[in-house]
């Protein structure tokens, strides 16, 4: 069996070279990723949190084999083009980083599960986002997303979506078509109704609605049987009239 080589400083990634499997090296205030790992190209884990990284490099499409990056906490602002020839990346982690967008081709993705883009300036998504098939959780909390591609429900795999705190004029009723949606927590100062679209979310078991001034609730959210949790935050909700709207219902976890 071959050993699971893994490096946590740079001089022990170069040494391991082709061998290094998994390279961590967070917290290390490097401001440039350096080219002495560019040679470890069956790396698999790469750990980047916590620098002052200001640039990925093109040849970041080295690693082919990469299947998880966490690059959360740096100060790059773009992700190359060849960045999406990571094909078999699973696990894409950018929170807190002032990423203006996502490259255009971020849809070659296609074994990507998870992606976390909590805090970057991003107002839309590329157009070929909805290639992202196998998508389970996606988290871009604390953007400044304002709209989502007309065929986001073709996310088919998707089951946790977090959009709170967005720029959304409106509640994007592409949402409610995704079959397998588990989880959605989403708010925004602008959405002041819910569609009764809704109400198709038949998978739904947990509702977020926080900081939406909305001042009612479609019925057709009574048709989610399998919803035990909601909470609905800093919205214009009457709390008495909610519980007896959702009596019906048999949630577990209410918070108004």
């Amino acid at each position: 069996m071959e050993d699971y080589i893994e490096a946590s400083n740079l001089r022990s990634a170069q040494k391991a070279g082709k061998n290094l499997k998994g390279l961590y090296l967070d917290k290390k205030r490097y401001t440039t990723l350096s080219e002495k790992i560019k040679d470890c190209i069956n790396l698999e884990i790469l750990y980047l949190q916590e620098n002052k990284i200001k640039e990925i490099p093109e040849w970041i499409s080295n690693f082919s084999q990469l299947e998880e990056i966490y690059l959360g906490g740096n100060a790059f602002e773009i992700l190359p083009d060849s960045f999406c020839l990571l094909t078999h990346l699973r696990i894409l982690s950018c929170g807190g980083v002032p990423l203006q967008q996502l490259p255009d081709e971020i849809g070659n993705l296609k074994n990507l599960e998870i992606l976390s883009l909590e805090g970057p300036p991003i107002t839309s998504l590329p157009q070929s986002f909805s290639h992202l098939k196998k998508l389970r959780r996606l988290n871009m909390t604390w953007s400044k997303l304002e709209n989502i591609p007309s065929d986001f429900h073709q996310l088919e795999g998707l089951e946790d979506l977090s959009f709170s705190m967005t720029n959304f004029e409106h509640f994007p009723v592409q949402i409610c078509q995704l079959p397998n949606l588990k989880k959605l927590s989403i708010s925004s100062p602008k959405i002041d109704s819910i569609p009764d679209e809704i109400g198709n979310m038949k998978s739904l078991t947990e509702l977020t609605l926080s900081g939406c001034p909305i001042s009612s609730l479609p019925k057709s959210l009574l048709n989610l049987q399998n919803l035990k949790e909601i909470a609905l935050y800093n919205t214009n909700l009457d709390e008495e009239e909610i519980k007896k709207f959702l009596a019906p219902l048999n949630i577990r976890d209410l918070i108004i």
